[in-house]
């Protein structure tokens, strides 16, 4: 959920991801591609790269719309705000499970780092 305002901050900002996404893609480059989508606990306001943690879950919105549309991540949003299980809202707006919301993310990131997945 964290990363639908950035999501909306950014979605008509004509920069491209490598430099919007700076931050989680050199951390990326450096550690290697998440093996899991970032959690509630990451968002701890005195861990260290929050930033690009935030960019992350950015990045999850982003691959989320480019699957089914903005239309589709709004009312995933609004129903999971609503109390839905993640997991549901998932298959029933993008037919995906959240194991293939992770992979589509992982490689967005590989991709976006030049790194294999």
């Amino acid at each position: 959920m964290e990363g639908f305002a950035d999501y909306v901050a950014l979605r008509d900002v004509r920069l491209p991801q490598t430099r919007t996404a700076a931050q989680v893609i050199r951390q990326v480059k450096k550690e290697g591609v998440p093996q899991r989508l970032p959690a509630d606990t990451d968002f701890d306001p005195s861990a260290s790269h929050l930033g690009t943690v935030y960019e992350a879950a950015w990045l999850v919105t982003v691959t989320l719309a480019e699957h089914r549309g903005q239309a589709a991540l709004v009312a995933f949003y609004r129903s999971v705000l609503g109390g839905a299980q993640v997991a549901a809202a998932l298959r029933a707006g993008f037919g995906w499970s959240e194991a293939d919301l992770t992979s589509a993310w992982r490689s967005r990131l590989a991709s976006l780092a030049g790194v294999p997945e």
